[in-house]
């Protein structure tokens, strides 16, 4: 037998001490409060109001701040300071609430925090940035500062102004029904990790043009049953999840409403009873996105006024993902280029021409085109099998209509599932059958043969049986033919 041995590193006795000092076990956090009567510069330890244990000093990377009153970072454009903790409350009685002026400073709140009143000012200098790691939590006026009793919700901003930049590398949990605001001189937010609406908050603007919030990540709504505003440019490069309520975008710039009706890019996943609505000049004829609507109450609108226009209305052209799980009836034809996957259960009316992609089920499932389907020679249909139950175990489509077949049927196992010899799968019926695949994709090696009933009106799939049983199979597939000429 081999022996492991494990190779042991003999630090310097220095790095041994640096290593005791600043180990997160060793480190006991200080908490640092600013608050009116103070220095009002953030590096001036008189600024600070250390805690029972915490040496006189001004916050560090391990350490909490709490922000009671206005306090400015030095005007050093470029120049970093970080914080551990940062919770900002920084009401006063007589007037709006102080903020964190920046002057060009990079500050990095490292563990998140709590975030009430105020917010962040840049000063006017676009090098102001803001870097939020960890989960800083948005709420309202908990602190019952009107006085009006704790039942009641006062709901507040969450600011940043003047040109600067806040970027979410962490989760923005967004819990209260203010808003987090975009202020004057094109200030930009970018969300490279979560921005969660539990509630019922909003992303506004209220400068006057190239404010952006540019989503690279997540933007979710988990709770809330009412509607979030995104109001200002939304540059959506990642995922927009509604799972409650909805979330209403004021100026997608994925959205093309001008001459082609189009969303353009970006993923947008809605869940059953919630909603995704987005101000347009025009209703969406053409989806080049990522469009996912998770069961029959999921919404997909489009609006030029307050009159909401669900995307089954006018959809005419699919060149991206459509994914659509629970019915939906479309008012127009649809010609599929990009990708459609028909859910487990779904029965979509509508004439449906396939370019693209089209995927049965979700793992596998049963389907229902109740109109008529053509697929063209550029076109694909994929079905997976998982064992020997049709809609169960592999995917089935039916169509009510009139299937005319062409291009690439593509098969694939899912699972650990392996056909058999003699296993046989009728994976389409419709009530006219015209036409075949011009190629099959197969899953395995094995002799596949593919079966056109044009009397039955259904496509049979399968593995050729051993010798002594492959006339019993070719006389059950022939026993409808001879069943009608008889009838």
């Amino acid at each position: 037998m081999k022996r492991c041995f494990s190779r042991r590193t003999i630090l310097p006795a220095s790095s041994m001490i640096c290593f005791l000092l600043f180990s997160p076990m060793m480190i006991q956090a200080g908490e640092y409060t600013h608050g009116g009567g103070q220095s009002g510069y953030w590096t001036d330890s008189s600024a600070w109001i250390p805690a029972s244990g915490t040496p006189v000093g001004v916050p560090g990377p391990g350490d909490i701040a709490n922000v009671r009153y206005g306090i400015n970072l030095p005007s050093s454009p470029g120049s970093e300071i970080s914080v551990g903790t940062l919770n900002i409350d920084t009401y006063i009685s007589y007037g709006p609430p102080g903020d964190i002026h920046l002057y060009g400073y990079t500050l990095d709140i490292l563990s998140g925090g709590q975030w009430m009143w105020g917010g962040f000012d840049g000063n006017e200098n676009a090098l102001s940035t803001v870097n939020v790691y960890g989960t800083m939590t948005l709420v309202d006026d908990i602190a019952d500062h009107y006085n009006n009793g704790t039942e009641i919700v006062d709901a507040v901003p969450h600011a940043i102004g003047r040109g600067m930049t806040l970027n979410n590398y962490g989760t923005m949990q967004h819990d209260a029904l203010g808003s987090f605001t975009l202020g004057s001189s094109a200030c930009q937010y970018y969300n490279y990790g979560t921005h969660d609406f539990t509630n019922d908050g909003d992303i506004l603007t209220v400068g006057h043009g190239g404010e952006r919030t540019t989503n690279l990540d997540t933007i979710l709504k988990s709770g809330g049953t009412g509607t979030s505003t995104i109001n200002g440019e939304l540059d959506n490069q990642g995922l927009v999840e509604v799972q409650s309520g909805t979330i209403v975008v004021g100026n997608s710039l994925q959205y093309e409403s001008y001459a082609t009706h189009e969303l353009l890019g970006g993923q947008w996943i809605v869940r059953d009873n919630a909603s995704i609505v987005i101000w347009s000049r025009g209703e969406l004829t053409t989806n080049s996105g990522y469009i996912v609507l998770d069961g029959p109450d999921a919404n997909f609108y489009t609006t030029q006024t307050s009159v909401y226009t669900p995307l089954e209305a006018n959809l005419m052209n699919n060149a991206g993902t459509l994914e659509i799980h629970g019915d939906r009836i479309f008012s127009q034809a649809i010609e599929n280029s990009g990708t459609l996957l028909i859910g487990n259960d779904t029965t979509l009316t509508v004439n449906l021409t396939n370019t693209g992609s089209l995927q049965v089920g979700n793992s596998p499932g049963h389907a229902v085109v109740d109109g008529d389907i053509a697929q063209s020679p550029a076109g694909q249909m994929l079905v997976e099998l998982g064992g020997l139950n049709p809609g169960d175990e592999y995917d089935v489509l039916e169509v009510t209509g009139a299937a005319t077949l062409d291009g690439t049927l593509d098969l694939s196992y899912f699972g650990t599932f392996a056909a058999a010899p003699g296993d046989a799968f009728e994976i389409l019926s419709a009530s006219s059958l015209d036409g075949q695949f011009s190629g099959v994709v197969y899953p395995d090696a094995q002799p596949w043969f593919v079966h056109y009933d044009t009397l039955a009106g259904t496509v049979t799939i399968g593995v050729a049986p051993e010798p002594a049983t492959l006339g019993l199979l070719l006389g059950l597939l022939a026993l409808p033919v001879f069943l009608r000429r008889r009838v």
